[in-house]
Order: structure tokens, then C-alpha cells, then sequence
């Protein structure tokens, strides 16, 4: 079973939060009234250097192909 773990994307400011500060209680308060911020769930996956890959991330595949990170039909 993987971790349940959230980042968000805060698309006026250009930078990312992690779940630590968006579960404290002062950033809960604020969090779902705010329509700038993209929200992006942990896949329970790891790329090659051990870095959390997430939902909306754009990874690079060892053969030089990209992808885009998103759920889709239960996968």
C-alpha cells in the first residue's frame, strides 16, 4: 500500500508546496478556497534517483522518451 501524500503547484507565485505544509493546520484553512493552487497526488513511485514522481510531473524515460504523469481510466 503506498503513502497518501499530496503536492500542490501555486501557478501565480511559480512555486511548489509539499504535503507537510499543506496539511499544517494554518495552510488547511486557506487551501481549498484557493483556486491558484494545482493539486498533484504521490503515484507510490520513485524515478532513478529516488525523487517522488507525481501526479502531472513530466518525466523523461533512459530512451528519450517524455510523459506526462496523470491518472486516467484506473492507471
Amino acid at each position: 500500500m503506498r503513502e497518501i501524500k499530496f503536492r500542490a503547484w501555486d501557478k501565480v507565485n511559480d512555486k511548489m508546496y509539499d504535503w507537510k505544509y499543506l496539511f499544517s493546520f494554518k495552510s488547511v484553512c486557506g487551501l481549498f478556497d484557493n483556486s491558484n493552487l494545482e493539486l498533484m497526488q504521490f503515484t507510490g513511485l520513485l524515478d532513478s534517483s529516488g525523487k517522488e514522481i507525481y501526479e502531472g510531473d513530466i518525466v523523461k524515460s533512459n530512451s528519450g522518451y517524455i510523459f506526462f504523469i496523470n491518472f486516467d481510466y484506473g492507471s
